[in-house]
């Protein structure tokens, strides 16, 4: 069966156009080819009306997309493909994605700097500063390295400084505050010791003053 094109006035067979239940013989009135060219001239020439369009739609369903974004996500099925497809993309578009991030940070300096504010003043924020300093420390030192948040050691010493036996204060907004918990490493790193959960433990602020780099004593707790 032919049919002509009321695009490019030319007859082409039917298995050429698309599919359309409204129209009598069943497809559309435009061939493929045409159709396509027609859908992408329509998109380049509407791109930021569609912009607009979807930033108001996200705007207005804010809360709804991010639920059904959620529970999408949390099933297992979908986080392989979003991770396999992540993945492939990120491979085929490196410098894309790398000028996309340049323009986005640029353009959001100031709110992406509050963000990080706010975040680093939350509990979780202040775990990952702290973890994230001990880290480049041992780094520094050449030690061997565990990943663990130095919250973790202080709720297993249940904030007891393991020197003198007074209760420190997380509370604190000073971090000089001789109360104020710190992270102690029992063998130095400068001494050979690891940063790990087994060479760590929960010292006041004054007793890891007075401590420092010695060690002296402590390799027991080790073996206790």
């Amino acid at each position: 069966m032919v049919k002509t094109c009321m695009k490019c006035k030319n007859g082409k067979l039917i298995t050429e156009f698309y599919k359309d239940k409204s129209r009598k013989d069943g497809f559309q009135n435009y061939c493929k080819t045409c159709k396509t060219a027609q859908n992408k001239k329509y998109y380049q020439d509407n791109i930021a009306k569609r912009l607009t369009n979807n930033e108001k739609y996200y705007a207005k369903n804010r809360n709804q997309i991010l639920i059904q974004q959620k529970e999408y996500n949390q099933l297992t099925q979908n986080k392989l493909h979003k991770a396999i497809y992540d993945k492939e993309y990120n491979s085929l578009n490196k410098e894309k994605i790398t000028i996309e991030r340049r323009k986005y940070r640029r353009l959001h300096k100031i709110e992406i700097v509050a963000a990080k504010k706010r975040y680093y003043k939350s509990a979780n924020g202040e775990a990952s500063k702290s973890k994230g300093h001990c880290k480049r420390r041992a780094l520094k030192q050449e030690a061997p390295c565990e990943d663990f948040k130095p919250i973790e050691v202080f709720k297993r010493d249940r904030y007891i400084c393991q020197r003198c036996g007074a209760k420190t204060r997380p509370d604190y907004k000073n971090p000089n505050h001789s109360l104020y918990p710190n992270l102690d490493h029992i063998v130095p790193l400068s001494k050979g010791g690891m940063h790990s959960m087994q060479n760590t433990q929960c010292l006041c602020h004054l007793c890891n003053t007075r401590k420092w780099n010695t060690g002296v004593g402590d390799q027991l707790r080790l073996f206790g």
